[in-house]
């Protein structure tokens, strides 16, 4: 088996392990179901001076085999305790090194509104 064949199992594996289900929805209306994503929501520290805010971010990584492009304001439905949720794309997703595997600023889109 070759490095490129191992490495495509690898990270298989890992969104199988670590990815949800999304339905992914682009600006264009193209939907795109069973998309699975890993998603990362870390808190930020920036500083301001001597001052500290603490922010909430969500990164999301998306498999380019499963979503060939990804552009801001395309959206991922995601199911959270029962309940729809809905992810907005932020910023210009980039792709990494290998060409294969997006990551993308993201926001969570208040629906009650």
């Amino acid at each position: 088996m070759s490095f490129p064949e191992v490495r495509a199992r690898l990270d298989d594996a890992v969104f199988r392990r670590f990815g949800e289900d999304a339905t992914y929805v682009s600006r264009f209306g193209q939907t795109i179901e069973n998309v699975r994503v890993i998603r990362k929501e870390p808190d930020e520290e920036p500083r301001f001076g001597d001052s500290r805010v603490i922010m909430s971010t969500c990164r999301l990584r998306v498999r380019r085999s499963q979503v060939r492009d990804i552009g801001e304001n395309d959206r991922f439905i995601l199911i959270e305790d029962g309940a729809e949720i809905e992810i907005l794309v932020t910023g210009d997703p980039m792709l990494n090194a290998r060409r294969t595997i997006w990551t993308t600023g993201a926001e969570r889109v208040d629906v009650s509104r």
